[in-house]
Order: C-alpha cells, then structure tokens, then sequence
C-alpha cells in the first residue's frame, strides 16, 4: 500500500507533487530493484472525499506529465463520512470531524455511499479496467474535535443500522471493492460500540479477547460468496 492520507494535517501531509516525486524517487525505485515480483502497488490513501479525490488526481497528474505512466495494480481509498477540510468548498484547512452531516445511520450510510461513489469515479477516469479497488479504512473514529459532545455513530443503535447498510452493499452492489477492512482505532472510550474488539487489551495482544456486537456482524460475513463484480 502506497501513501497514507497526504491531504491530511496529522498523516501523511504532503503535497500532491512532492508525494509523486516520492513515489518515483522511492516506492518505485526500490520496487524496481528487488520488489517481490508478485507484489502489487496500491497507491492512494486519500479519504473519498471530493477533496481526498482532487489531492489523487493532482498526484496522477503531476505524475504522468513528469514521469510517465503511473506504475500501479489498484487504489485505495478511505471512508469516513464525518471527516472534511474546514473549507471543503475551497478544499483548504485542518481536517476536522463533522459528524453532524448525518445526524441517522441511514444519512451517514447516504453519504458513505456518494464517497465510494467519488472512488469509484476517479478509477474510472484515471484507471484501468483490470485496477484493483480497496477500501483500506472505514469505519467511526473515536478521536479528534468533534462537532458534537460525542461522535454521532457512538449513539445507542447507530452502529446496529449504519454497519449492516454498509456491509450488505459491500456484498451486494458494491462488489466491485476488491477489499475492504475495519479500522478500529486505540482509544478506549466507546470502544463496545465502535470497535471490533470488546476487551481492552495490552499493545502486544496479551490478554482474553472478545468481539463486540458489531465485531461479531463482521465476523460472519460471508464476503468469499460473493462473486466480484466489474466496474459498473
């Protein structure tokens, strides 16, 4: 996986053509003079917000016009709803936690789903049809300024309805995702609620673990039943 975030303060904080010069200088050299041959490059991070997205595609840009053709095997995009730059029309300042956007799990699902849509847009300008497309990051996170005492997805229910909608397209019509995966960060605040895992645990893994509610809706999907689908 390639870059992580680059349009957000507390990551990767990078601009689009410093981050492409990087790619080239050494993600791609290195991968050139002894990646493993099975290897794919996964390149993105963005957060699928029309801003994530205007950050790649300036990357891509920069990229092709200097360098050539942009080595890659797929992208990856992260989901959170509640996150936007302080000026998203203008797509300028910190990234902050908005999680008034979607005050129901179905408002928050509404809008998770026009951010895959943003992804799924960019790939099918700036990809190939045989690109992969991963879902490297979704999820609530429990950190950060929030716009409300405490994330709106840590209410009683929330979770229940928004995880489902969110995992039964990802099954269903959304199986042009190649892979998608949990982020459960380390805060143990709300943690039964928002995370995979139910027992505070030591940074090495040791003690008795178990899963959450939501944890457990994860555990049994079924995601190897469901046939992938091309591009629509």
């Amino acid at each position: 996986l390639a870059l992580n975030e680059c349009e957000h303060q507390n990551q990767c904080n990078s601009s689009p053509q410093a981050a492409a010069n990087f790619y080239h200088n050494v993600v791609d050299r290195l991968y050139a003079q002894g990646g493993d041959p099975n290897a794919r490059l996964i390149v993105g991070g963005v957060n699928a917000h029309p801003c994530g997205i205007k950050w790649l595609r300036e990357f891509v840009t920069y990229y092709e016009d200097t360098y050539g053709p942009l080595p890659h095997a797929g992208w990856h995009f992260h989901l959170y709803p509640e996150l936007r730059p302080a000026d998203p029309v203008n797509c300028t300042g910190n990234w902050i936690f908005d999680d008034t956007l979607f005050p129901t799990p179905q408002a928050a699902f509404d809008l998770w789903q026009q951010h895959a849509n943003n992804a799924l847009e960019f790939v099918q300008t700036y990809g190939h049809p045989n690109d992969e497309v991963w879902f490297t990051e979704m999820g609530c996170l429990n950190y950060g300024f929030h716009q409300v005492q405490a994330p709106v997805c840590q209410a009683d229910g929330f979770m229940a309805v928004y995880v489902p909608l969110i995992m039964g397209w990802l099954n269903g019509d959304g199986r042009w995702v190649t892979r998608y995966a949990w982020y459960t960060d380390w805060s143990t605040a709300y943690f039964e609620v928002t995370m995979l895992l139910a027992e505070p645990f030591a940074p090495d893994y040791t003690g008795p673990l178990s899963l959450t509610e939501v944890g457990q809706f994860y555990a049994n999907l079924d995601a190897a039943a469901a046939l992938p689908l091309p591009w629509p």
